[in-house]
């Protein structure tokens, strides 16, 4: 069921942070996605967002940057160890993820765009911003040292939120 983004009523920081979320990037037929835990929702120039980040040696990411859109998946409990050991662990470069984990990529009914069958959330995205993360946009240096010992800087997505479906 489609709702409006007024009509999303879901605590932000448990989605994200606790029960995390896969992004994907492309569509049914070719797309990847990877578990991540963080990222937020907001409002930026006048309109509603979310932001997600992605670290460059993700194969994940050249599906993001290659496509217009991109979306955000939210799962039941149950799929956890899904998202933890293959979405989290296993890259989607030599790896049909959706096959170990048993997920049934579908259309979205926005071109380009995919979700899961089995997903309880899906917000599609249009890309707004993608900007690099860089040593230099640290104001807290202590950052880098504690997430970024290789200096494998993320890439900043924020996207307009343009669909969300409950299932």
């Amino acid at each position: 069921m489609k709702i409006e983004v007024k009509d999303f009523n879901e605590n932000i920081w448990n989605l994200v942070g606790k029960e995390w979320m896969l992004i994907s990037g492309g569509n049914v037929t070719n797309h990847n996605a990877m578990t991540a835990s963080w990222g937020g929702f907001g409002v930026m120039f006048s309109k509603d967002i979310a932001w997600c980040v992605i670290r460059p040696q993700r194969h994940t990411k050249k599906f993001v940057d290659n496509n217009d859109c991109f979306t955000l998946t939210f799962f039941d409990k149950k799929y956890q160890d899904s998202l933890a050991n293959i979405y989290g662990k296993i890259s989607g470069s030599n790896t049909d993820k959706d096959a170990l984990s048993n997920f049934t990529p579908i259309e979205t009914g926005v071109p380009n765009t995919v979700s899961y069958k089995e997903a309880r959330i899906t917000i599609v995205c249009k890309k707004l911003l993608e900007n690099p993360i860089t040593e230099s946009s640290f104001c807290d240096k202590s950052i880098i040292n504690t997430w970024y010992p290789e200096k494998d800087f993320h890439t900043l997505y924020m996207g307009e939120i343009i669909s969300i479906e409950i299932n």
